[in-house]
């Protein structure tokens, strides 16, 4: 078997620099309608997870209050 040849941390570095330079980033207006997104999606399901905590903290009470 072949050993591999392991890379030095010149060759790490350089390997990373041109990785970093593919990188396809966002332009401030994409970056902007993306996290709008991201903050819009949070707030829709932070109110359903509210009503549905709401709706059942009423029933239990309701439940409860039969019982005793």
């Amino acid at each position: 078997m072949e050993k591999e040849k392991k890379a030095t941390l010149g060759e790490k570095l350089v390997e990373y620099k041109a990785e970093f330079k593919r990188i396809q980033w966002l332009t401030p207006a994409e970056l902007r309608k993306k996290t709008m997104t991201v903050i819009g999606v949070c707030i829709v399901f932070l109110v359903i997870i509210f009503c549905y905590d709401f709706i059942f903290t009423e029933i239990m009470s309701w439940i409860s209050r039969i019982v005793a």
